[in-house]
């Protein structure tokens, strides 16, 4: 018994362990992890097995095994915010409802912008066809009579980005600002293209409404 499971055939039995318990795990990281686990055994025991390696069978788990590590790599990287940037990983924190990898998307598609004090980003009564996010800066929203000012971290456009419509607040800078700039087309076909995708973002605008809102702030249809 203690032969046998000192044996190269104990090999076998640990791999397949590994990837049944991985495919019976929902979690795709996880099961991805296990599989990689059991291919790792798997090539062990093609290297003890026999009187010499079997470097062919050897050679083709290790394409398998590569391929599922890079996966692996990935999937990591869209759940974890560790290969953020310092500046990015501070816009990630205006998208609470996105995961990582959501949120790598859409920052890709959009485009960082820079405005002196004085440039008027969006103007009452004109179309808008771009949702803008202020990162740096500070900006005064102005709706009919009444005014604000707003810094860093806040959307601007989320309105007519869900519902359409022409702006209902002019919003100019007020202190050297750097933004992110949307375009509304681009931005609904990724939601289009994907549900988990549609429905963070649509969560994320309404909370940022309900917030304008609660802290009684004129909510700019822009």
């Amino acid at each position: 018994m203690i032969d046998y499971l000192l044996s190269p055939a104990i090999l076998a039995f640990i791999a397949l362990s590994f990837q049944a318990v991985g495919l019976a795990v929902r979690d795709e990281l996880w099961l991805r992890i296990l599989i990689f686990s059991g291919t790792c055994f798997y090539i062990l025991y093609y290297f003890f097995k026999a009187e010499s390696p079997l470097w062919e069978v050897i050679a083709a788990s290790g394409v398998l095994g590569l391929i599922n590590l890079i996966m692996i790599i990935l999937l990591i990287r869209e759940r974890t915010t560790f290969t953020m940037s310092e500046e990015t990983a501070r816009i990630y924190e205006s998208f609470p409802t996105l995961n990582p990898g959501q949120f790598r998307k859409v920052l890709k598609a959009g485009e960082m912008r820079v405005a002196p004090a004085g440039k008027v980003l969006v103007t009452e009564g004109k179309p808008l066809n771009d949702l803008i996010l202020l990162v740096r800066g500070e900006v005064d929203i102005a709706k009919g009579n009444t005014s604000y000012r707003s810094e860093g971290d806040v959307f601007i456009g989320e309105v007519s980005f869900l519902h359409g419509g022409e702006a209902s607040a002019t919003v100019s800078v007020s202190q050297a600002a750097r933004y992110l700039v949307w375009d509304h087309a681009e931005l609904r076909r990724m939601m289009e293209q994907s549900s988990p995708l549609n429905n963070a973002l649509i969560a994320l605008f309404s909370a940022e409404l309900a917030d304008k809102v609660k802290n009684a702030m004129p909510v700019e249809n822009s």
